[in-house]
């Protein structure tokens, strides 16, 4: 059976996401709990997205984004 791709669709790997995510928060010297903060977080539900052991949407992705002042985040 052939496999049918959508190049407009991007299936996110949360583990790698949240691997960036918190490289980036430490690039920025940033505590997760202070990303956890301006999200609306508690800290353990926002390092659960950098274990990647919960699914992240594009928004809380762009939000954190631009409070760790990123461009891109290489998902």
């Amino acid at each position: 059976m052939k496999e049918h791709r959508n190049p407009r669709f991007t299936i996110l790997d949360n583990q790698t996401v949240g691997l960036n995510l918190s490289l980036f928060r430490k690039l920025r010297q940033k505590k997760a709990l202070e990303v956890a903060l301006h999200l609306g977080l508690k800290e353990a539900a926002y390092t659960k997205y950098e274990r990647g052991e919960t699914k992240i949407t594009i928004e809380i992705i762009q939000n954190i984004s631009e409070f760790l002042n990123v461009e891109r985040l290489f998902i």
